[in-house]
């Protein structure tokens, strides 16, 4: 199951980086290097979003956890994304 789920992500990288290779080849053959950053910063930009919704998303769920499972508390999440 875990090979699976391995070869899947593995596999979605790589069709998404193979897709934006193409396209920064394009761009570059046109000479448009700001277009090219800002599809960097882009790409940055939305990992982070979702690294961020990834930690808060489990914060706000509310099903029941084993009481050792302890949730971080909104001051102590604006210490972490300081």
């Amino acid at each position: 199951m875990a090979f699976a789920a391995i070869f899947a992500a593995m596999n979605t990288m790589y069709a998404a980086v193979s897709a934006r290779t193409t396209e920064i080849g394009t761009l570059r053959a046109l000479d448009q290097p700001a277009a090219i950053m800002t599809s960097f910063l882009g790409g940055v930009s939305r990992s982070r979003r979702g690294g961020i919704i990834g930690v808060i998303s489990p914060c706000r769920s509310t099903d029941s956890r084993p009481s050792s499972m302890a949730v971080p508390s909104r001051a102590n999440l604006r210490l972490i994304f300081m």
